[in-house]
């Protein structure tokens, strides 16, 4: 009796689970609707009112202010985001967000209308639009402005994206104060910035990958530099901290916090060899990122941390000396970099292995750390 009863149990909640999911399923294909636009059609979810997706090669689009009766009222995360065919988009008044990545990598993106009704952007709207050269607002938007094709807020205190086909030098208005995350995210064709002194904020990634901008000074007013915010300025030697900046500050070139204890960001433009200085005991997460021109580094004795993905694609470095015992690290710190990369360190230190963190090890023989030139007179030895 008692099995019979748990038989009868098991297939109750199995056929529960069935007829869930098959409502479910049923729900989501009810909700879901495609409108025709040129080229292709767009997904909307009738629940939710909004534009999450699309299918075919759209090009030029128009978001209507209602799909079947119901009111588009925004545009997803992403929706359009790899849309490398589409070429134009123009957003009824009535649409009030878009998304994260909203039109992210859209190529060929060259021209879109965005109405005052819409009063959320979210980060990397329009990031990796290298054709887009002007991101226009209307004059009665609550939430945003425009000026000189940058998107701003409507105070113009935030600077909240750069559109990716502008070119030439840009001097960021005075009044900024904070640059939003992803701002220059990948701005290829931009070849300089001037940071104003109203600017206290400069947000994670923003000049990501901006490949020709050169040296870069960031005034006293900033207190706030998200993580990778210069990483792949691959034409920047010299990153600059103004004399009475409380927070940051700089030697050589190289970003540290105000004390010097922790490096931050090592400049893209650099090549040969680098030594860390005495008084840095932490290298923070993403410092030598994307510096395809490093090809050896010489860690001090002093340092005690190696952030996250440090040296992530330094794809010339071949050897990483240490003259200190071995630090606590981060994940992935020496991915991307050169297939023939060899830990070094001194005989006498502890805490290395052979591998270590996955690269092979050697020792090396000197008596003193290496001159500002990077290069010790030593012996190494490998322990292969």
């Amino acid at each position: 009796m008692k099995r019979s009863f748990r038989w009868f149990l098991c297939l109750a909640l199995i056929l529960s689970v069935f007829l869930v999911s098959l409502v479910f399923t049923q729900t989501a294909a009810a909700a879901t609707r495609n409108y025709a636009v040129t080229g292709g059609q767009l997904k909307f979810d009738t629940i939710a009112g909004v534009i999450y997706g699309y299918t075919g090669n759209p090009t030029k689009v128009v978001i209507p202010k209602t799909i079947n009766g119901v009111a588009v009222k925004g545009i997803a995360i992403a929706a359009f985001q790899y849309c490398n065919s589409l070429t134009s988009v123009s957003i009824s008044d009535g649409v009030k967000s878009i998304g994260e990545h909203a039109f992210w990598s859209c190529e060929n993106l060259t021209d879109i209308r965005i109405p005052d009704s819409v009063t959320s952007i979210g980060d990397r709207a329009f990031v990796l639009c290298s054709k887009l050269e002007d991101i226009p607002i209307g004059s009665k938007n609550p939430a945003y402005s425009s000026k000189d094709g940058v998107l701003f807020n409507k105070a113009k205190t935030v600077l909240v994206q750069f559109p990716g086909g502008k070119s030439g030098d840009y001097s960021i208005p005075n009044g900024v104060k904070s640059i939003n995350s992803g701002a220059f995210y990948a701005c290829e064709n931009i070849t300089g910035v001037t940071i104003p002194k109203s600017v206290t904020k400069i947000g994670l990634e923003a000049f990501y990958a901006c490949f020709h901008i050169g040296d870069i000074y960031i005034p006293d007013s900033v207190t706030s530099i998200g993580i990778r915010a210069f990483d792949g300025c691959c034409n920047a030697e010299m990153i600059t901290v103004g004399a009475n900046n409380k927070v940051y500050a700089s030697e050589e070139g190289v970003l540290f916090n105000e004390s010097k204890t922790e490096l931050i960001q090592f400049p893209g433009a650099r090549r040969g060899a680098y030594t860390i200085p005495d008084h840095v005991t932490s290298i923070f997460t993403s410092a030598f990122e994307n510096c395809y021109y490093l090809d050896s580094i010489y860690i001090s004795k002093n340092v005690k941390k190696i952030g996250d993905l440090a040296f992530l694609n330094d794809n010339e470095l071949t050897e990483a000396y240490f003259y200190g015992d071995a630090p606590n690290v981060g994940d992935k710190i020496f991915q991307g970099t050169n297939s023939e990369l060899k830990v070094l360190h001194l005989a006498s230190k502890k805490g290395f292995s052979n591998p270590w963190h996955g690269y092979k090890t050697g020792v090396f023989e000197a008596n003193v750390l290496p001159p500002p030139d990077g290069q010790p007179d030593l012996v190494v030895t490998d322990t292969m």
